[in-house]
């Protein structure tokens, strides 16, 4: 067999991960021999923290709109790979995948509403809409829509005008993943292909191109940079392009919504000042829902705002009452009454928060040959370094396509 090319990977969160997974598992199909580590100053083990995004992430499984081609393969190529995982998780006859990834993976209708229409419903689905090529999917009928009147922001905002129903409506299948489950199943995933797991904080990039201790000081034949909004001060990369999107959601435990609403408001913000124009409901395989959320971009503060997740609380009941226990819905509806925060509280889980690692001109997948100099006398050498970070909102929908330009880039690296 070949040499092993040392393959470092820093980032330990989802787009590093899989990266990782996908160079390992490509090697080993295809004859390649690589030795991979990932290192990262935070483990989807330790304790939470905002800086490590992944366990906050909602991480449905959708499709954004853009012009770009590359970053649109990107998402559907993620979308094929999560729905595989899911159908073999969920559908499959595999009982160790089946336990390996209880709780982890939900297929279920996504439900988008518009205050505004978005979408031309003349094209062909696939090309008047981003997620026009996902399982089932339709534009919702005005009947659909008309129950819906009075739950949009501006109902809840200006109370006492007549209720308008959303403009527009889209429904189709898709997943979604418990994202702190996921990334753990990512990591298992990685070690039982060979790989090795380093909690380790890197100032500089340089410390990994001349060799880390935790792997014999021998240098990588490539390094590639999964650091996220840690980017922005490792040493020899800085990118100062690297921002965060604040994201704060409410987490709750209810089993019994088995679909995801989805609220985009024509209004982007209201008494708060700085919230944006969408409500979201995504449930996920164990049974608890996340609710959101915020968009709060260059907000650097790390720990939930009391009065931001009551908000949030408070316009999820308003569109989507159904988050209630049933018990207490029907309580309510006897006693004529809309359900409100408080029937809500007392099935809260815990509140989330997140810094999105947004990028100024979107995601960064390119090679920079970067040069370095031990001071050992053998001179300045030249080390491929891929770039794969600066995914924002779009981490666990990006994933496997970034993983798969990450890995092209590699191969035609080395």
């Amino acid at each position: 067999m070949s040499t092993p090319k040392r393959i470092v990977v820093l980032g330990a969160g989802v787009v590093g991960l899989t990266t990782a997974v996908k160079i390992l598992e490509e090697g080993a199909r295809s004859g390649k021999n690589y030795e991979v580590a990932v290192v990262g100053e935070t483990l989807p083990s330790d304790e939470k923290n905002a800086r490590y995004t992944s366990w906050w992430a909602a991480a449905q499984i959708v499709t954004l709109a853009t012009e770009d081609e590359r970053y649109r393969k990107i998402q559907t190529d993620t979308f094929e790979e999560m729905w595989k995982l899911a159908t073999a998780a969920l559908e499959g006859d595999d009982a160790e995948m089946k336990d390996r990834c209880q709780g982890i993976f939900k297929k279920l209708k996504d439900r988008r509403y518009h205050e505004t229409k978005v979408y031309d419903e003349s094209l062909p689905v696939e090309q008047g809409h981003p997620c026009g090529y996902m399982p089932g999917f339709r534009y919702l009928t005005a009947e659909e829509l008309q129950p819906l009147a009075g739950r949009t922001l501006s109902s809840v905002l200006r109370e006492g005008g007549k209720p308008k129903p959303p403009a527009q409506g889209t429904e189709f299948t898709t997943v979604t993943t418990h994202s702190h489950k996921y990334v753990l199943y990512l990591v298992d995933r990685f070690l039982k292909a060979g790989g090795k797991l380093i909690k380790a904080h890197v100032w500089h990039i340089n410390t990994v191109l001349e060799g880390l201790d935790q792997l014999g000081r021998q240098p990588p034949d490539a390094v590639i940079v999964c650091t996220g909004l840690g980017t922005r001060f490792l040493g020899g990369v800085e990118d100062k392009d690297m921002y965060p999107i604040r994201g704060q959601t409410v987490i709750i435990n209810a089993p019994w919504v088995d679909e995801m609403p989805e609220m985009y408001y024509t209004i982007a913000d209201d008494e708060l000042g700085d919230e944006s124009g969408i409500t979201y409901i995504i449930p996920r395989g164990d049974g608890s829902v996340v609710v959101g959320g915020t968009f709060h971009e260059d907000d650097w503060y790390p720990h939930p705002r009391p009065v931001i997740a009551k908000r949030i609380l408070e316009r999820a009941v308003k569109f989507y009452p159904q988050l209630a226990p049933p018990e207490v819905r029907e309580r309510k509806e006897k006693e004529g009454k809309e359900v409100s925060v408080e029937d809500v509280e007392g099935i809260v889980i815990e509140n989330g928060l997140g810094l999105r690692p947004a990028r100024k001109g979107g995601i960064r997948l390119e090679v920079e040959k970067m040069k370095w100099d031990a001071k050992d006398g053998k001179g300045i050498r030249t080390t491929p370094v891929i770039h794969n970070y600066g995914h924002s909102s779009g981490g666990f929908q990006c994933s496997w396509g970034s993983a798969n330009v990450a890995l092209d880039l590699l191969q035609s690296a080395l």
